[in-house]
């Protein structure tokens, strides 16, 4: 399992939102490029980087330190936020990004999802950033989607989307629990078991999970579950709850 440094970007600032609210807002640096070369120094094999204001306007904002970032650093990275068209998807993958997340633009516009992935779908991963889920009469997953920076609701059958991720090819699912994304309270793992469980019929789809990490020991329970191919981690490691070096230990034992 992967242990992912999160690099959420707002006015070039790396920052952690509460609860993807863009009121509560914590800064922890105004070198984005040095902290991403912190994390690949301490041994990180893969970096998560969101434009944050792009994920709300649908343009990205962050263009220029994303690709300072992508220059110097010599480990996977995966970008999100913002990406609507496939001008910037072929910007930023000839920039050097290992995958690009697509979030939005799936729910809104799933035609756009089937062309792109006719030329990128080994570059593509789709997001799913939920505030809840629940079981619909029928014992279906139904979660309950933020798009557009998270600020708009959509519910979706998990099941009914991931067979038609799956057609398609893509290999990446980010799953983001939303209620306990930057709030170093745990991650819920019963809600999670329901996602792995429905993920079992797809057998190549790799999940990557966040939302909540807030301790080594939530780092050791993930880390017993075989399907699951990484964590984000956001916030434990900016206020040292998490020490990067001690996760990825863990990990290879």
């Amino acid at each position: 399992m992967l242990i992912i440094p999160a690099i959420d970007l707002k006015d070039s600032k790396v920052v952690r939102l509460y609860k993807g609210d863009f009121d509560r807002v914590s800064e922890y640096s105004d070198d984005p490029v040095s902290v991403a070369l912190d994390w690949q120094k301490l041994g990180a094999k893969l970096i998560h980087i969101v434009d944050l204001e792009g994920a709300i306007s649908g343009t990205l904002k962050n263009k220029a330190i994303i690709k300072d970032i992508l220059k110097v650093v010599k480990i996977q990275t995966e970008v999100s936020g913002g990406f609507r068209n496939l001008a910037d998807i072929e910007e930023f993958i000839g920039a050097g990004a290992t995958r690009i997340i697509l979030g939005s633009k799936v729910q809104e516009d799933f035609p756009f999802l089937e062309e792109i992935c006719k030329i990128y779908k080994d570059k593509l991963a789709v997001s799913l950033d939920a505030k809840n889920l629940i079981k619909d009469a029928n014992g279906q997953i139904v979660l309950n989607l933020s798009i557009k920076g998270w600020q708009v609701d959509k519910e979706v059958s998990l099941n009914t989307l991931l067979e038609k991720i799956y057609s398609l090819g893509i290999k990446f699912i980010n799953y983001t629990d939303i209620s306990r994304d930057g709030t170093l309270s745990g991650m819920d793992f019963t809600s999670l078991d329901k996602i792995r469980e429905t993920l079992k019929s797809f057998k190549d789809l790799k999940l990557i999970v966040s939302g909540g990490v807030s301790s080594i020991e939530d780092i050791k329970k993930l880390n017993n579950f075989d399907d699951i191919y990484g964590v984000i981690v956001g916030k434990a490691l900016y206020e040292g709850k998490i020490d990067l070096k001690e996760a990825i230990a863990i990990t290879h034992t």
